[in-house]
């Protein structure tokens, strides 16, 4: 990521902590707008903090959870009355869940559907199109060696991410 004159404007979710916080940082170094988003906003407030100090970009925080129906199209909604337009879409939220699938409580299986699943497919519905009608955009889906092989201790997060 080399820096522009033009920067773009980059959304990452999942962006609290672990490669979406790293990706942030990316950006940021890139001279890039970002708007972070996660469920823990305090992190997030905590990551702009940082990245305004290291590279001396603001940040857009946006606390949401993209589990729950309806949450990507609310966040597109926020954006579009701030009359942001995203360059970059980075669905990197994600949950797993770790044991035997027999052992796994149901609803938190569903919840990592909900996000995996789910919630990307929401956030690709939501940012793609008027990247398509705008002739550019990019998007990068964050996922998994696990979605090439079976893993029996992650069976519903390598399915999700395959």
């Amino acid at each position: 990521m080399n820096s522009t004159a033009d920067p773009s404007t980059v959304l990452i979710t999942g962006a609290s902590s672990g490669i979406g916080a790293a990706l942030a940082h990316r950006f940021a170094r890139a001279g890039h707008r970002l708007v972070l988003v996660a469920r823990r906003s305090d992190r997030l407030e905590a990551l702009a903090r940082a990245l305004a100090d290291e590279h001396g970009v603001s940040a857009i925080v946006l606390g949401a959870d993209l589990a729950q129906a309806g949450a990507a199209a609310a966040l597109a909604a926020r954006l579009r009355r701030r009359r942001l337009t995203i360059d970059i879409l980075v669905n990197n939220a994600g949950v797993l869940e770790h044991g035997a699938f027999v052992r796994l409580n149901a609803e938190r299986q569903q919840q990592l559907i909900d996000l995996n699943v789910s919630g990307l497919t929401a956030m690709l519905a939501h940012f793609v199109p008027a990247m398509v009608e705008r002739g550019r955009g990019r998007v990068l889906n964050v996922a998994s060696i696990a979605a090439f092989q079976p893993v029996p201790s992650l069976a519903t997060y390598a399915a999700s991410k395959a």
